[in-house]
C-alpha cells in the first residue's frame, strides 16, 4: 500500500498541472489563474489565448504558436520556449525566470513591468518589444534582433547584448556597460539619459 501511495504521489508531482484546466484551454483558448505547471504545450496552436494570472512554470512551450496571446501576470519559471511564436503577446507584470526562448518571435510584444531573470532570448526576434520599467537580470540577448525595441528605466549591466541588430532601438534612462554603449551606437540605437559604465 505504501508503494502505491508513493507511486501516486510521484506521478502527481511529475504531472502537476490541472488536467481539467488544460482541456479547457485547448477548447476555449482561455485559462486564467490556472495551474499549468509542467504542462506540455509544445507544437500547439494557441493563438489569441489568455493565460492571465496562470502558473506555467516548468512547462514545455517549444514550437508553439501563441501569437497575440495574453500572459499578463503569469509565472513562467524553468520554461522551455524555443522556436515559438509570441508575436504581439502581452507579458506585462509577468515573472519570467530560468527560462529559454532562443530563436523565438516576440515581435511587437509587451514586456513592460516584467521581471526577467536568468533568461535567454538568443537569436530571437525582439523587434519593437517594449521593455519599459522591466526588471532585467542576467538576460542573454546575443544575436537577437532588438531593432525598434524600447528599453527604459532599467538596468542592463548584467545582460549580454553582443551581436544584436539594434537599429532604432531606444535606451532611455538605462544602465549599460561602456562596451555595450559603444556597440549599440555603432548599430544606430538611440540614447537618452543612458548611463554607460
Amino acid at each position: 500500500m505504501k508503494k502505491l501511495l508513493l507511486l501516486i504521489f510521484s506521478f502527481t508531482f511529475l504531472f502537476s498541472y490541472d488536467a481539467v484546466q488544460l482541456e479547457k484551454l485547448k477548447k476555449t483558448l482561455v485559462c486564467e489563474d490556472c495551474d499549468l505547471t509542467n504542462a506540455n504545450l509544445s507544437g500547439m496552436n494557441l493563438q489569441k489565448a489568455s493565460f492571465a494570472g496562470s502558473d506555467l512554470s516548468g512547462s514545455n512551450l517549444t514550437k508553439t504558436n501563441f501569437a497575440k496571446s495574453s500572459f499578463w501576470g503569469t509565472k513562467l519559471e524553468d520554461v522551455k520556449g524555443m522556436d515559438s511564436n509570441f508575436f504581439q503577446c502581452n507579458f506585462e507584470n509577468a515573472t519570467i525566470k530560468n527560462s529559454t526562448f532562443d530563436r523565438s518571435n516576440f515581435k511587437g510584444a509587451n514586456l513592460r513591468l516584467t521581471e526577467i531573470k536568468d533568461v535567454s532570448f538568443k537569436e530571437s526576434n525582439l523587434w519593437g518589444v517594449r521593455f519599459d520599467e522591466a526588471s532585467i537580470d542576467n538576460v542573454n540577448f546575443s544575436s537577437s534582433r532588438i531593432a525598434d525595441a524600447r528599453f527604459s528605466d532599467l538596468d542592463l549591466l548584467s545582460s549580454n547584448l553582443s551581436d544584436t541588430l539594434a537599429f532604432d532601438a531606444v535606451f532611455e534612462r538605462v544602465n549599460l556597460l561602456q562596451k555595450d554603449c559603444d556597440y549599440l551606437k555603432g548599430e544606430d540605437a538611440k540614447f537618452k539619459d543612458a548611463n554607460c559604465q
